[in-house]
């Protein structure tokens, strides 16, 4: 019913739009995730100068940035620690479920791994400095067949391609469009080769191709869109917001 009185529907995937679809209404319109694309290149161009907690973690550095919650796969993210025991893992976020974390046995050995590094939550001007001085970003994901995994977007995207750091991800079906950006690793072994890859071979694309690919996804182009939407509705009220682009619901 909800969807059938909007004049303006939208959805941050292609994935959730497609759901989305299915239940009828008015077509919905697709406004992905962006970033603050402007700071991250800057921080890049400069070289941003190390955080204080990060100049005693030795390189290669394996960052991760975001919430620490369930859906994280600390079993993965465990058995890469041990068996590249040479990189480091700093994970920077705030832990979300404290009870379900701690009842994690994975989790609770990572607290105590020489080469896994949590640091606390960052301000979000503060975070282009931590993914620039990082070898490799990653989103680590338990790879459930779940909507959150086949739906997701993650907010992080935008902002590690901006960087330009090498990215690995979990298979998440909405980002394959920027497999020439990003190296998709499923299992320890191909986890194992797409770090290898990323530290001593510069992973996936190159960190010009990284950027471009994050160029159009700023907060400032994202609002335009926005705009413009609402416009239209203001405008011709009676007339729905036509999709930026064709979407079809996931099989």
């Amino acid at each position: 019913e909800l969807l059938r009185r909007a004049n303006l529907v939208l959805a941050p995937s292609e994935g959730i739009a497609g759901e989305l679809a299915k239940k009828g209404g008015r077509p919905v319109h697709v406004l992905l995730n962006a970033a603050d694309v402007p700071a991250f290149l800057a921080a890049a161009r400069s070289v941003a100068a190390e955080p204080a907690d990060l100049t005693g973690i030795p390189h290669p550095r394996v960052g991760y940035v975001g919430s620490l919650h369930p859906q994280v796969d600390y079993a993965l993210l465990r058995s890469l620690a041990e068996q590249r025991s040479d990189y480091h893992w700093v994970l920077i976020g705030p832990r979300q479920r404290e009870k379900d974390l701690v009842a994690d046995p994975h989790f609770r050995a990572l607290l105590g791994m020489g080469n896994v590094h949590m640091l606390d939550s960052k301000d979000h001007d503060e975070i282009p400095a931590y993914t620039v001085n990082m070898d490799v970003n990653v989103m680590i994901y338990k790879s459930t067949d779940s909507s959150w995994t086949r739906l997701a977007y993650p907010l992080k995207l935008h902002e590690y391609l901006a960087s330009g750091r090498p990215i690995v991800t979990m298979d998440l079906p909405m980002l394959r469009p920027l497999s020439h950006v990003i190296r998709f690793a499923r299992g320890v072994d191909d986890w194992l080769a797409a770090l290898d890859d990323a530290v001593h071979s510069g992973g996936t694309g190159t960190p010009a191709q990284r950027q471009s690919a994050a160029a159009g996804h700023s907060w400032d182009a994202r609002s335009s869109e926005l705009e413009a939407c609402l416009l239209q509705i203001i405008r011709e009220p009676s007339r729905s917001v036509q999709p930026r682009a064709v979407v079809s619901a996931p099989a």
